[in-house]
């Protein structure tokens, strides 16, 4: 509903729930995410990595996800990106975080949450995942993360559910930078009257379909915050 993923077929609509998700399709989703689902790249005419040509059609999203600091890609000495390869769970961890947080960001020191990251270079992006409460991991007894296995797109839909829908967003930080600012209320002011499913719309605070008067209430109730 909010526009990051178009699914993997149109005729008919399906969205393969238990197919990895490429480093690629979430290059896509990640900036979707943080710009708005209507953002496209700027163009590009030379590549950043060597296996991705100007002519791949994730090209501008991969090349704009390295420039914003969220991604360095899979292999520097040639630089790669690797566009077809599963993501992992460790790699979306960090994705995600960057993403979020932006490209600078890095997460508090590890305290041995998981058993099966000690010594991992996920470790702490996979426990700030935890600890804000996007994963529970992939085992309970005993707790782990699972950092290099193949993340679904069923998972990738919940990981950016949890992930990009905060409390804060609910409230009118609708830019996702964790305050709610002139930014924010230009988005609603761009959005207002504008109706569609519930939640859709990004300026649709209270979900119900429509950006109104309720909507702006919210927000400037939040102002500053």
């Amino acid at each position: 509903h909010q526009g990051i993923a178009s699914g993997c077929s149109t005729t008919p609509m399906r969205y393969c729930p238990d197919d990895a998700g490429t480093r690629a399709q979430v290059a896509v989703f990640l900036l979707r995410a943080k710009h708005g689902s209507g953002y496209s790249p700027p163009a590009i005419t030379v590549s950043s990595f060597t296996d991705v040509p100007v002519s791949h059609w994730a090209a501008t999203w991969i090349n704009q996800l390295t420039a914003e600091g969220i991604t360095g890609g899979c292999a520097t000495n040639p630089p790669r990106f690797c566009p077809e390869d599963p993501v992992t769970r460790g790699q979306i961890a960090v994705m995600l975080l960057k993403t979020k947080h932006g490209g600078g960001y890095s997460p508090p020191a590890a305290t041995g949450i998981f058993t099966d990251l000690t010594g991992h270079w996920a470790a702490t992006w996979a426990e700030a995942l935890y600890t804000r409460g996007i994963t529970s991991g992939c085992s309970t007894a005993p707790l782990k993360f699972c950092p290099d296995r193949a993340v679904s797109r069923a998972e990738i839909a919940i990981f950016f559910t949890k992930t990009f829908t905060s409390p804060a967003a609910k409230s009118g930080d609708l830019n996702n930078d964790n305050k709610v600012d002139i930014f924010d209320y230009n988005i609603l002011v761009t959005d207002f009257g504008k109706t569609g499913s519930a939640g859709w719309i990004k300026a649709d605070i209270d979900k119900n379909g429509k950006v109104d008067i309720f909507d702006y209430n919210v927000l400037v109730g939040a102002f500053g915050k």
